[in-house]
């Protein structure tokens, strides 16, 4: 049985799934890798659930390819993502929901600035290079902002994985 309704709300338009299902992806990372979901992560997480399915299968409704999705698999991402079932039937839930999914996702990402930069402060040597860079003219900074990048690049410090996998 498929869940057809997804996303629609009485006497409106739904929205599509795929709309939904990519506010959660971006809203809510992965908890082992604090990355965002690959489908392949996320199709291996929602096997913990009991909830067999592909990741070519959750690709088809990421990109709109499928559009509605099994009953099981909306149980599933209404478990991973924490969400209520009404997300995916009703445009207001939807709504509150990625409101409420995007004001966290905001701060998330403010606590992991703080912890980053409370890393680089713990690290006296990073603590010394900021000091010493205090001062200097906005183009130097440009430069010396592209040779750290660079070295990040070389020690592979920053690698991301692609959503599929």
């Amino acid at each position: 049985m498929n869940a057809r309704r997804a996303g629609a709300t009485p006497g409106g338009q739904r929205k599509p799934f795929k709309e939904l299902f990519e506010a959660l992806l971006a809203s809510k990372p992965n908890p082992d890798t604090n990355n965002r979901y690959t489908v392949r992560e996320l199709a291996a997480r929602l096997k913990t659930y009991g909830v067999g399915v592909t990741y070519q299968y959750l690709h088809q409704l990421q990109t709109g390819a499928r559009t509605n999705p099994t009953v099981a698999v909306v149980e599933g991402l209404v478990q991973v993502f924490e969400v209520p079932p009404m997300y995916f039937f009703d445009n207001s839930t939807a709504g509150r929901v990625d409101e409420q999914l995007a004001e966290l996702k905001k701060l998330r990402d403010e606590l992991t600035a703080a912890t980053a930069l409370q890393q680089a402060l713990d690290d006296p040597l990073t603590g010394i290079i900021a000091v010493r860079a205090r001062g200097l003219s906005p183009g130097t900074l440009r430069q010396l902002h592209s040779l750290v990048e660079q070295f990040r690049a070389l020690e592979q410090l920053d690698s991301t994985k692609d959503d599929d996998g």
